[in-house]
């Protein structure tokens, strides 16, 4: 009889398998990987990292990662530091491997999205399994990750639901938590030569609309990728459409400060952590 998923992952996590420890190796990507798609001849995969005194009877908020790179670079494992965090606070995290587009050319940041939708589609679809709440499921991401975060939760065009999945389970998070997202494509964002004249369809910040899930936005002031205007202009979308939306900025810091273990990265998680608690995800409900 093939064993259940969940008394698989209460065995993985007696033997310390989803260890949230910070001494992992720094190339390994923490968790155990379930494939969460095949596609183009490979499989995809989530790494699930687990909290202390987690059962899968559980029903605690979630929180899937994406990590940034361009689209074209990087692994999960630059955001074990995160899951880290987040587990030790009580969530059930997960880390998103997604194809990457080649370093050379003018390919669109789409097959990326198709992945990332089809990620909190299998991370909401096996809530169960992972004792967590389908209904707090936040999605966060960094740099280029933290536009796949946001695609996932404001645009809404059938282009990026990936051929042939079923779309029956929302791809959208209940919450976003974003490290100085790539949140505008368009002509004076990032990544505006990859998405060309339809960075309309691209680009979060042209998206927003009624319903957007409430969202934290962390960023240095010296990111010479995401000006501070363009996330203040993002804020003040979100808050017309009556969505909560809070940037918090860190003086002299660059793109990418949010990776590492310094001050700032740290302070960072603790901004995101009042975040949550705000919303009373850091709480876990009573077993069912």
């Amino acid at each position: 009889m093939k064993p259940n998923l969940a008394t698989v992952l209460a065995a993985l996590l007696a033997a310390s398998v989803f260890s949230t420890a910070s001494g992992a190796p720094a190339k390994a990507t923490l968790g155990t990987p379930q494939i969460y798609k095949k596609v183009s001849g490979r499989d995809l995969r989530v790494y699930t990292v687990l909290p202390e005194k987690w059962t899968p009877r559980d029903e605690r908020p979630a929180v899937v990662i994406f990590h940034g790179g361009g689209w074209v670079q990087g692994t999960p494992a630059a955001m074990n530091r995160h899951a880290s965090h987040f587990a030790s606070k009580g969530m059930v995290c997960f880390l998103v491997e997604y194809r990457l587009l080649p370093k050379k050319g003018a390919d669109t940041p789409a097959m990326c999205m198709r992945d990332a939708r089809s990620a909190m589609r299998w991370v909401r679809g096996h809530a169960n399994e992972f004792g967590v709440d389908p209904a707090r499921i936040a999605a966060c991401g960094g740099s280029a990750g933290g536009q796949l975060a946001a695609s996932t939760a404001l645009i809404n065009s059938p282009d990026f639901d990936e051929p042939g999945e079923a779309t029956v389970t929302s791809h959208r998070p209940d919450a976003l938590i974003l490290f100085n997202p790539v949140i505008d494509n368009g002509p004076d964002g990032y990544g505006h030569k990859r998405t060309g004249d339809d960075y309309r369809s691209f680009s979060p910040f042209h998206n927003v609309t009624p319903g957007a899930p409430p969202a934290i936005i962390l960023c240095g002031t010296a990111d010479k990728y995401i000006p501070v205007k363009m996330l203040r202009d993002f804020e003040a979308a979100m808050k017309t459409v009556g969505a909560r939306c809070e940037v918090r900025l860190y003086d002299g810091q660059k793109h990418g400060f949010y990776l590492g273990d310094g001050k700032y990265q740290n302070l960072a998680c603790s901004e995101a952590d009042a975040f949550l608690t705000s919303l009373g995800w850091l709480v876990s409900k009573t077993p069912r």
